[in-house]
């Protein structure tokens, strides 16, 4: 078996896994282990089944949604061959930060207020779904698109420079799921 790669990606108190082979021979299947900072063994967390003899790359994913509460994880494969040899993949380390997230969405005014020609716009949101972050001008009309994009649930801070604009009043405009608000922001030079 040639395992290509092994990464982990988190979201708040979930840990994605993803690890590719491009070729396996007699693969098994592999065991999942996790190392936490409360324990000092290896745990087997689960396992998933290989796809035997195969010369096709094969990417697997599995997600850990037990991570609540646990820090400096550390994920290891366990590989079986079907003649019971196994051999281990390299360590992956991840931090699981358990953020309290927002239920409420928010869009907070623009620091500093009023600026030149940097001013950084913070805003929250509860729920996933597509958010666009707009900044209008006075008539209205679109002068840049900061964000326009699918979002979790956090909180974000997003950096306006207005070096190219001339003095005056903007507006920005925050859109995800139902919920949309406007704040008045003054660019002086």
């Amino acid at each position: 078996m040639e395992l290509t790669s092994f990464h982990a990606v988190k979201s708040r108190d979930v840990v994605t896994l993803y690890w590719r082979t491009e070729s396996e021979v007699a693969n098994r299947g592999f065991d999942i282990e996790r190392l936490h900072n409360d324990i000092s063994d290896w745990q087997k967390i689960i396992f998933v089944g290989g796809h035997g003899n195969n010369s096709e790359p094969i990417d697997y994913t599995y997600t850990d949604n037990h991570t609540k509460n646990l820090k400096n994880l550390k994920y290891r494969l366990k590989q079986y061959d079907y003649d019971g040899t196994f051999e281990y993949s390299e360590e992956i380390g991840v931090i699981v930060e358990n953020l309290a997230l927002p239920d409420t969405y928010e869009l907070k005014n623009n620091y500093p207020n009023p600026f030149n020609p940097i001013t950084t716009i913070s805003y929250q949101i509860p729920e996933n779904g597509l958010t666009k972050l707009i900044v209008y001008d006075m008539r209205g009309c679109e002068i840049a698109e900061l964000v326009n994009e699918q979002q979790i649930p956090g909180n974000y801070k997003i950096t306006f420079d207005a070096s190219e604009l001339g003095s005056g009043v903007y507006f920005c405009r925050l859109i995800s799921g139902n919920y949309m608000k406007t704040i008045k922001m003054l660019l002086v030079k």
